[in-house]
């Protein structure tokens, strides 16, 4: 009985003032160079395959029309 008359009784704490818990600034426009490094396999976004219409010996092709080139519409190639 003795131990419930004693019982510890709770302290208050005093009343404390709360931090800002966030910090609004006015965004500024800029120009910032950005660096991306990756690595990776790069793939043609459509296969072209060209043939003469004749038969007969190729004896020249135009660097313009090499692996990995490419061209608008209308243009000369030669």
């Amino acid at each position: 009985m003795a131990l419930l008359k004693n019982k510890p009784t709770a302290r208050k704490k005093a009343n404390f003032k709360r931090g800002i818990l966030v910090n609004v600034i006015k965004a500024a426009e800029s120009s910032p160079k950005i660096e991306v490094r990756t690595h990776g396999r790069v793939r043609e976004a459509k296969k072209v395959l060209l043939s003469a219409r004749i038969g007969g010996e190729v004896i020249w092709i135009s660097p313009n029309l090499r692996e990995g080139r490419f061209f608008l519409k209308k243009t000369n190639h030669c």
